[in-house]
């Protein structure tokens, strides 16, 4: 989801070193193109589940409702307050300062056992969290125009 700008930050690299320690690497297929956000959500919404590290990837994923784990850290303020509180999907968050591998699979067995109803659950969940935003987004405008930094 992340190419750059220097290799600590391509995700491609990152994937490539994990597709290294896979046991069926011919199932596996890194995309290595430069796509755009547009072309990634397209791909990520074609996903049966999907488990991210970065924020927006799974924000991509659970807006187009793809049942997803999220991979962070408790620090992290825009996974916690974005999927956590507002798409409420607390019990798809793994925090990976208890990281080991058994907690790691015990939280992917449960998600993917429970994605049927996870899935359900977005369908409903996620025109509310659309409302949401737009409705701050009215507000963030009007707030704006007031203090003269934009215009109606």
């Amino acid at each position: 989801h992340c190419i750059g700008p220097d290799d600590r930050n391509d995700d491609r690299i990152a994937a490539r070193m994990i597709v290294e320690k896979c046991q069926s690497k011919d199932k596996i297929k890194v995309l290595t193109g430069d796509f755009t956000s547009r072309q990634l959500k397209g791909m990520i919404g074609c996903s049966e589940f999907f488990i991210g590290e970065r924020t927006h990837s799974v924000i991509g994923a659970v807006s187009m409702k793809v049942p997803a784990i999220s991979i962070s850290h408790k620090n992290d303020y825009r996974t916690e307050g974005i999927l956590g509180r507002m798409v409420g999907m607390k019990n798809n968050m793994y925090d990976v300062s208890y990281f080991g591998i058994d907690s790691l699979e015990s939280s992917f067995d449960k998600a993917w056992n429970d994605r049927e109803s996870f899935a359900a659950f977005l369908e409903k969940k996620i025109p509310e969290v659309i409302e949401q935003v737009n409705a701050n987004r009215v507000l963030l405008k009007r707030l704006l125009c007031e203090r003269g930094i934009a215009h109606e």
